[in-house]
């Protein structure tokens, strides 16, 4: 109930509702799989990233089952309300491409995020000591946001605006494809036939079918001239603002993803960084490309023989080292750091060979302490001990044997677990 002594307030405010598309099929096929928590995790990590949203002043108001409801003052500038979303939509989409998708056995071929939002008079009162908000700009945002898909078999990744919110923040700004559509908004005075503005994010917030999740190591294909087009669109969103953060992300992402220019991307996200130094998303995106980096370094430092092979491997460490120093709980990076010493403990001999074998090891318990599931880096680890074991003789041989051993069964144990 409200508190007899809590004045009653208006306040105006624009009002961003959104939801995931698709979020009834990818909760089915978790379920069936026993990975909800996957699930759970990408909640929290998206509540957290809009927590520490950048420069930007919104209240994230409620959570509503597969989606958020935001609050923005009404002095917000149209431009940077358009960067957040799309960086909301970056962050989700590599959220989703890393943690859920190869956990789907039937991934939905609709995935993304759907926006509506409304602006006006909200009236705020407390309820049961709750701040709560009610009025026609939050009824009318959450059925915009559910009437995108009537008329769209797409609707992902897609903004509906009221036309008056949209002439008053958005209509300036360039870059984007703007369509004035009209809207039935159900139980809603007026909303017959609702007048409001659909504007498309950009095409590389769009997931690509089929999804590979193979090895990193294999060669992407020529980058698709969408691809080409986006870097010119978020370029050009740079030119209007050097520190647009969302297009410097998205920009970077590409970079990273489809062309493997790993500097470039790198210099986009350092960019972000600059500017906000605690950017998880950047971060994160700086983490993926030295990793990446250091994965093409090692792969072609398999194909390579003698001191250019040395320097190649050399390289990668370096990469990787610095991927894990961006993003400490990136485990597969650590992992990859031991694998890029193991190779060069092949080329050496007596002590710099058993001092490299000992690092290499020391980075796969690394990247066994980060994920304690990580299979892959026990079974490494006991290759290494056994490559250790080579080199000694008697009680220190069937010790380093022993332990080599007892990792195998650990990682059997983790891998019967994990297929059950």
């Amino acid at each position: 109930m409200t508190n007899d002594d809590e004045e009653m307030t208006i306040e105006n405010k624009i009002v961003v509702s959104f939801d995931i598309c698709s979020s009834s099929s990818i909760i089915e096929d978790l379920t069936l799989t026993n990975n909800l928590k996957a699930l759970r995790n990408l909640l929290i990590n998206m509540k957290e990233f809009m927590r520490k949203r950048p420069a930007l002043d919104f209240e994230v108001y409620k959570f509503t089952g597969d989606g958020w409801i935001l609050l923005f003052p009404e002095n917000i500038q149209g431009n940077g309300l358009m960067s957040f979303l799309i960086l909301l939509s970056s962050f989700f989409k590599e959220e989703l491409t890393s943690s859920i998708i190869p956990l789907l056995e039937s991934p939905p071929e609709i995935m993304g995020l759907t926006f509506g939002i409304d602006g006006g008079k909200l009236i705020k009162i407390v309820m049961n000591e709750n701040k709560e908000y009610i009025g026609r700009p939050l009824n009318i945002a959450c059925r915009l946001q559910s009437a995108i898909k009537d008329k769209d078999d797409h609707p992902e990744n897609k903004i509906l605006v009221s036309k008056h919110v949209f002439n008053r923040y958005l209509k300036s700004l360039k870059g984007y494809n703007p369509e004035n559509v009209s809207r039935t908004l159900r139980n809603i005075r007026g909303g017959e036939r609702y007048q409001c503005v659909m504007i498309p994010l950009p095409s590389s917030l769009v997931m690509q079918f089929p999804l590979q999740f193979e090895s990193t190591f294999v060669k992407q294909p020529a980058a698709p001239k969408a691809r080409y087009e986006d870097i010119i669109f978020f370029d050009k969103m740079l030119k209007i603002d050097p520190k647009n953060v969302s297009a410097l992300n998205n920009k970077g992402t590409i970079l990273n993803n489809s062309f493997k220019r790993y500097k470039d991307a790198i210099e986009c996200f350092d960019k972000i960084l600059e500017i906000y130094p605690k950017n998880v998303l950047a971060l994160v995106n700086k983490s993926m490309a030295l990793y990446n980096w250091g994965n093409d370094l090692l792969e072609s430092a398999k194909m390579r023989v003698g001191k250019e092979k040395e320097e190649l491997l050399i390289q990668s460490i370096e990469k990787y080292k610095l991927a894990l120093s961006t993003k400490s709980d990136k485990y597969d990076a650590a992992n990859n750091w031991g694998i890029a010493l193991s190779e060069l403990a092949k080329v050496k001999e007596g002590k710099e060979k058993e001092e490299l074998l000992k690092k290499s090891i020391e980075k796969y318990e690394l990247a066994f302490r980060i994920k304690p599931d990580f299979y892959q880096g026990i079974e490494n680890s006991a290759m290494d001990l056994e490559e250790l074991a080579k080199m000694k003789k008697g009680k220190e041989k069937e010790e380093l044997l022993k332990q080599s051993i007892e990792k195998r069964e650990m990682a059997n144990e983790f891998k019967k677990k994990i297929l059950a």
